[in-house]
């Protein structure tokens, strides 16, 4: 949560950096300039947004049981008794 927190914040600051020092309108005036950064922009954000973010919602682990764990269900062997011969 205080990372989503911290995201909208700087994102939020972001953009009123951008109305305050008029790239909206500068965007507008130089629009193929302004896709040609949004699309750079985005070829690199993107990727290491996914890397970066990823593990928080993606987890792998392994689930197997120790070696010589005994499952609890199951019963122990019992031991063989040798017969005697007749």
């Amino acid at each position: 949560m205080p990372v989503a927190v911290a995201s909208a914040v700087g994102a939020l600051v972001v953009a009123i950096l951008a109305i305050r020092l008029g790239w909206f309108a500068a965007a507008r005036r130089h629009p193929a300039r302004a896709s040609v950064v949004v699309v750079a922009t985005l070829a690199v954000a993107l990727p290491v947004t996914w890397y970066l973010v990823s593990p928080v919602f993606l987890r792998s682990s392994l689930v197997e049981a120790a070696p010589g764990a005994v499952d609890p269900g199951s019963t122990p062997p019992r031991p063989t008794v040798p017969t005697p011969a007749a």
